[in-house]
């Protein structure tokens, strides 16, 4: 082969002898998956708010990214994960988080503390595994504050994704 299958390509196997077809997309299993970055550059992000962060795709297997929504319409278990880079230039920051949203309300987050130690700059990750019934949509969020009430940026170099769980 030089190009990869196409769903409806059928491969033969065998069954203890008998030989049987079957479609490429029941093997093909890490479908559908996307990845993103923030679109258009950084992204502002006032003190202490929660953010929706505005994603642009970078992959995106069955075009099911949209309006800054993953929507995978097929039924399974899901890896799902978001870096998200924090940046102030008062070099005052003292927590960051990295939020996973399914259907408008919070999955997973983590949330890193620097009050100790504040910095200038902070990636936090998160990531979960999620049963996603085909009308469930995935969305990403950042959090961050600061000692001195400092707005910041999260970086175009934030990376957020998905796929299916074979």
């Amino acid at each position: 082969l030089t190009d990869i299958p196409a769903d409806t390509d059928e491969l033969l196997i065998s069954d203890a002898g008998t030989l049987k077809r079957i479609d490429y997309s029941l093997v093909n299993t890490n479908r559908p998956y996307f990845e993103g970055q923030l679109g258009g550059g950084n992204q502002a992000i006032s003190d202490a708010t929660l953010t929706k962060l505005l994603v642009t795709e970078i992959l995106d297997s069955d075009s099911m990214f949209a309006s800054n929504k993953w929507t995978p319409t097929t039924v399974g278990y899901y890896y799902i994960y978001a870096g998200v880079a924090n940046d102030v230039a008062s070099g005052n920051l003292v927590q960051t988080h990295a939020r996973i949203y399914k259907n408008g309300s919070n999955l997973q987050y983590h949330l890193n503390n620097y009050s100790g130690n504040p910095g200038e700059a902070q990636t936090t990750w998160t990531h979960a595994i999620e049963y996603l019934d085909g009308d469930d949509y995935i969305e990403f969020y950042a959090y961050s504050s600061t000692n001195d009430s400092g707005d910041g940026s999260i970086q175009s170099i934030s990376r957020f994704g998905g796929f299916r769980i074979a």
